[in-house]
């Protein structure tokens, strides 16, 4: 992922994911699930600290004399940090969601987070819509196939 305000890489494993890769948030926990268009996914950790301190980060002040060393480094609470630490962590690596391969006419459409079930939902053009656990991507289902049991996500 690229960030905006100055072009550069927020996130290694992320930035390697292709542009039209599709994305869902869970807000409460904080993790993010990213699909790539071919069905490869990535469970993210984007609290950044977060849960570890009730204060946003801020940049650190400092002297002239030792500003362009500090200017990437930020305050989470009574903590300083380095620009290099406020990377998502990955909690679930690279893993196939969808097998999907290069040739075929098929992609991933979609992720979305379902606040009520507290579960991601990912969907392909050929129809084949996951469940998946939010906190480690376990898949939870196939809706659509005939072993699929609602059950299942109880």
């Amino acid at each position: 992922m690229i960030d905006a305000t100055n072009g550069e890489t927020s996130h290694k494993n992320l930035a390697k994911a292709k542009l039209n890769s599709n994305w869902a948030c869970d807000p409460k926990e904080m993790r993010m699930l990213v699909v790539g268009d071919i069905g490869r996914a990535c469970l993210y950790d984007i609290s950044m600290g977060a849960f570890d301190a009730p204060d946003e980060p801020q940049r650190v002040s400092s002297s002239r004399s030792k500003q362009n060393k500090n200017r990437d480094n930020f305050r989470i609470g009574q903590r300083t940090i380095s620009k290099n630490q406020l990377k998502w962590p990955t909690v679930q690596p690279w893993f196939v969601a969808h097998k999907i391969y290069k040739a075929d006419p098929v992609y991933v459409v979609s992720v979305k987070f379902v606040e009520v079930a507290r579960i991601y939902v990912s969907g392909t053009t050929c129809g084949e819509v996951k469940m998946w656990h939010n906190l480690n991507c376990a898949c939870l289902g196939v809706i659509n196939s005939p072993e699929w049991n609602p059950k299942d996500i109880l």
